[in-house]
This record gives C-alpha cells, structure tokens and sequence, in this order.
C-alpha cells in the first residue's frame, strides 16, 4: 500500500498554476460618441481563449456586451458611449470581464471612467403660420395674411425669445400639426363677401396648443343688395375698399386704410407690414411684406384691385407668397401662394383670390434627425420638419 505522503505529492504535482486578469482604460474620461480602448492583461491564459466584457451602466451604450481573444496573454477591446442628444451631466461607468460567456464568473472590474455629457437636449424651435384671407370683389382689397407664431426673436434667423412658449422636447412625445386652410375669395354678385383664413396649430394633450391666427379677409363690394363689406380682423388685417374699414392683425400688420373716391382696393397686411392705402387712381394698394424666418420667406398681404370701371393696376403681392390684385382688363384675384399663408388678391371685378394655406416648420440643431413628421431636410447643423398638410411631430430620439 502506498505511503500518505506519496499520494499527497502527486496530487500537487497536477495542480495548475492559477491564472489571473487585470484591465487597464486606455482613458480615464470619453467623450459620447468617442471610443475608449481597454486592454486586458493576463497571466496563464491559453492564446485563443474567449473572454467576455460587460459594461454597467448599459443605458448609455448601443452594445454593452462582447467578447474578445486572449493572445500572448494579452487582449483588448473598444466601447462607444452613445451620443443621445439629451442633456443628462456626466455620469460613469465600468467594465467586467468575464469567463465562460457574457453572464460568466467576474474575474476583473476596471476603474471607472468618466463619460463627458457632450449632447444638448434640442431647442425645437418654430414657425407656425395661419392661412390667409380671401381678397375682395369688385375693386376689392387684398387679404391679410395669416398670423405668425414663433419662439424665435426678430428678424428670425435663430435667437430665442425667453417669453415665448418653448415646445418642450422628450422622447415619445407626439404633437398634432393642423394646417389652416386659406380663407375664400370674395364674389361680386348675390353671393358674400370673401372670408378669413382658418387658424394652423400645434398640440399636445396635458400640454395645450399654440398656433398661428387666419388672416383677415379683404373688404370689396358685394353681396345682395350690393354694399361694401370692411376689411377683416385676423393674423394680420384684410384691406379696406372705397368707404369701408380696413381690418387689424392680431400677429401681423393691419390692412391698408379706406381709400377716398373711385380708387382701387387697399392692400391687405403682411406679417412683416402694414398693407398700402390705394394711392389716388383707379390703382390698387401693395400688399403688406411677409417675414423671413430662417431664410424661409412666408405671409405676405394680397395686394388690391384695380377699380372695377377704370383702367388701372392691381397692388402688388407682397413678398412671401401674397396674391397680387387684378389689373385692368383682367378680372379676378390672384390667389396667395400654397403653404406660404398669403393673402389673396383683391378684384378687379369677379371674385377675389383665395388665401394660400398655412405651414409649420419645426427646426433643431442636431447632427440627425431624433423626431419623425413633416418632410424632413438638414442644413447648416439644422434639422427641418416641413409640414404642408396636417399630421404628426413624433420625438423618438437618436
């Protein structure tokens, strides 16, 4: 029989020396979206054995887990923290490596390392503007443009207003896009006169809404029996025919004053000014000029017309999609432009043009896109969403 301590000798003999595992950060703070390399040094490790890493503080990476090889006992390995576009401050993390698969026995934590908090959470910044209103009949008067709602400070080329409402910024929030129609054009006849754009909002349940106001109809002479309708209140103000009152903006300029004699139709008010009194003549009055958000040009006032027996001309549209009035011998209005919220143009004699639609334009600074809706564009560092037609603003993030 065998001696004790034999067996005990031989038994030692087979024992394997104990292999060991340290991981060193190439970096002791990364930037979001910038890479850290950790190295792994091993002793008594077999090349070509699989080792796995996690990482505990999983939310602020894309991929939180992997493996890596093992040779001449050494091996190593990046991680990206996720640029998120979200302002959190700057938070840590570690990693583990692990035997056997990514749920193994921890045989290493690294030390921590910071991750440097580089993304804002987006300014969604906006303009919303309402439709336009219709121009009048029968030396009728342009129609004022639809109001203008924006968080943007003048002349809108990308400084916050503070006082203004913020359109808060979180992932799964959803904002409903309705796009105000553009207000009729008047018909010189038994008929009525031309009407008001329909107001463009934004909204969302628990938040409220905000929105850009229709603009204002343009005052012409109609109806049954025929007398002259005024110039209508709104986003900004439609403008006054001969002996009538000319309407104010509420988010724009007002429409050009009543003009005295037989003159053509006032022009109606732009975003960015007053519409024009016709001048003395059978002429019509400009109308008021649009404003350029973000070198977006949109709502100018229609122009006036022409008077409806005199050879004259029709007020011009103003910049940024206003409809121009009619000119001698033509008749009708020229409609505002589509998605601008002009006005329409007023008569000559006939019907008055129709008021261009509203539009909203979300706009962000973002490397990419992190919400859904509208059509979407990028320039300069800016994300745009486009909204022509009513629909959904969806914030999902990078």
């Amino acid at each position: 029989m065998p001696r004790l301590s034999s067996l005990v000798d031989r038994t030692f003999s087979t024992v394997a020396s104990a292999s060991s595992y340290r991981i060193f950060a190439g970096a002791s703070n990364v930037d979001e979206g910038a890479n850290v390399t950790f190295t792994v040094a091993t002793t008594d490790v077999a090349d070509n054995t699989t080792l796995y890493y996690t990482i505990s503080n999983p939310s602020d990476f894309s991929s939180n887990s992997s493996s890596f090889v093992i040779t001449s006992n050494s091996g190593s390995f990046n991680v990206s923290p996720t640029a998120d576009v979200t302002t959190e401050g700057a938070e840590t993390f570690q990693v583990q490596v692990r035997i056997n698969s990514t749920s193994g026995p921890i045989v290493a934590v690294s030390a921590n390392v910071t991750i440097n908090d580089t993304s804002l959470t987006p300014t969604l910044e906006y303009m919303i503007i309402g439709g336009g209103g219709g121009g009048g009949a029968n030396s009728g008067a342009g129609g004022g443009a639809g109001g203008l709602c924006t968080n943007l400070c003048s002349p809108y080329g990308g400084t916050i207003n503070p006082s203004a409402t913020s359109l808060p910024y979180s992932v799964g929030y959803n904002y409903c896009i309705i796009i105000g129609g553009g207000g009729g054009g008047g018909f010189y006849g038994p008929i009525s006169g031309s009407s008001g754009g329909n107001p463009t909002c934004v909204c969302r349940d628990g938040w409220g809404s905000i929105q850009g106001n229709g603009g204002g109809c343009g005052g012409g002479y109609s109806g049954s029996p025929f007398a002259t309708n005024p110039g209508g209140p709104g986003g900004s103000g439609g403008g006054a025919t001969w002996c009538g009152s000319a309407g104010s903006g509420s988010q724009g300029g007002n429409g050009g004053g009543s003009p005295s004699g037989l003159l053509g139709g006032s022009g109606g008010g732009g975003v960015g000014g007053n519409g024009s009194t016709a001048s003395p003549g059978p002429t019509g009055g400009p109308g008021g000029t649009g404003i350029t958000w973000r070198s977006i040009c949109t709502a100018g006032g229609g122009g006036g017309g022409a008077h409806a027996s005199l050879s004259g001309s029709g007020g011009g549209g103003g910049p940024g999609g206003g409809g121009p009035g009619a000119t001698a011998p033509t008749h009708p209005g020229t409609s505002g432009s589509t998605n601008t919220g002009g006005g329409g143009g007023g008569a000559r004699s006939g019907s008055g043009g129709s008021g261009g639609s509203g539009v909203v334009i979300i706009a962000y600074c973002s490397p990419t896109n992190v919400a859904i809706g509208g059509t979407v564009t990028c320039s300069g560092g800016m994300v745009y969403h486009t909204f022509t037609s009513s629909g959904l603003f969806c914030i999902v993030g990078s």
